[in-house]
């Protein structure tokens, strides 16, 4: 997500939209991406639990994608409806743009040519993504033992051992990437939240836990909620999955339920601080984001409060639907 924002912000801008819409949406989009990746930890995780339960990943992938995919249509659509005042009518712009504080870029000094070595690196990335895809989905065919999250692992490696040898890789330089110098500071930011908020969760991990198992035993179909809560607080998705998909199993929640609730486990926005919400917010030097009525003065009058909620809640009745069809 932090390779495009900047991109998505500069677009905006010539195009008179407030950037605090497209931001919004690829945000939050790109945290529901998460729910449908066959390579991300949380999808590793979720797939750990149901596969005993015979179902096949070529269908929980059918399920997973088809689902997020309409939760970031659903978000694109309300985001684009937030503010709909244009960036040439925004005060806020205007004075920030009179003090010379908004860069404004001709397309000209945008435009690269994209190189045979940079095409060729996002094809070796997406043969990496389709072997290991091929590789669960053919699973038992084939025979192996692994687990999804060794799969990414060492392919993703290799992927990147292949691009240092082909594709003219200067290792020195990477440090001086702008892609790198901002993975690095939202590492930290990263680390240093999880730090934070592992440090207090996992001190009251029982209870949490505890009141997880009471929820679901009572009303299972409640699932989707207990993601989206524990999501909102672990700033994971894939902490959300280990966490709590197992516990779900165990009180025998069945392979529909969960794979159909999975997408909730998407409410890192639901406050304004987690990494790439803030990277939106900073990258966007038109102050779209700065206006009192979605500044998060109140913790959750932010933009990405609404369009995240309003996505999840008719993605989970679309996923559970879906669900129950193809499993």
């Amino acid at each position: 997500a932090m390779s495009v924002l900047n991109v998505i912000q500069e677009v905006a801008k010539e195009n008179n939209v407030r950037p605090a819409q497209p931001l919004t949406s690829s945000v939050i989009a790109s945290q529901i991406a998460c729910t449908a990746s066959p390579i991300s930890a949380a999808t590793a995780a979720m797939f750990a639990v149901v596969e005993p339960m015979h179902v096949s990943f070529a269908a929980v992938l059918l399920v997973i994608i088809t689902t997020s995919a309409f939760a970031a249509a659903i978000c694109a659509v309300i985001s684009s409806l937030q503010g709909k005042t244009e960036l040439s009518e925004d005060p806020i712009f205007l004075e920030r743009l009179k003090k010379g504080l908004v860069s404004m870029q001709s397309k000209e000094e945008k435009v690269k040519p994209t190189t045979h070595e940079a095409k060729l690196s996002v094809l070796i990335f997406l043969s990496g993504v389709s072997v290991i895809v091929l590789l669960l989905v053919f699973k038992n065919q084939i025979g192996h033992t692994l687990s999804s999250r060794d799969l990414i692992v060492m392919i993703m490696m290799f992927c990147a051992w292949l691009m240092y040898l082909f594709c003219k890789v200067d290792l020195a330089t990477i440090k001086d990437a702008p892609i790198f110098k901002s993975g690095a500071e939202s590492l930290i930011v990263v680390l240093g939240i999880v730090w934070f908020s592992s440090t207090i969760i996992n001190a009251h991990l029982p209870e949490v836990k505890e009141s997880a198992v009471a929820l679901l035993e009572q009303y299972p179909y409640l699932l989707a909620v207990v993601f989206f809560l524990a999501s909102s607080v672990l700033f994971s998705q894939g902490s959300t999955a280990a966490l709590i998909c197992p516990v779900a199993a165990s009180l025998g929640v069945d392979a529909a339920t969960i794979v159909g609730s999975f997408v909730a486990c998407s409410a890192l926005y639901i406050t304004n601080v987690y990494p790439t919400t803030a990277f939106a917010i900073s990258c966007d030097d038109t102050g779209s984001f700065m206006g009192r009525r979605w500044n998060g003065s109140f913790v959750i009058n932010h933009p990405f409060f609404i369009p995240g909620c309003i996505s999840l809640a008719a993605a989970v009745p679309f996923g559970l639907m879906l669900a129950r069809m193809l499993l």
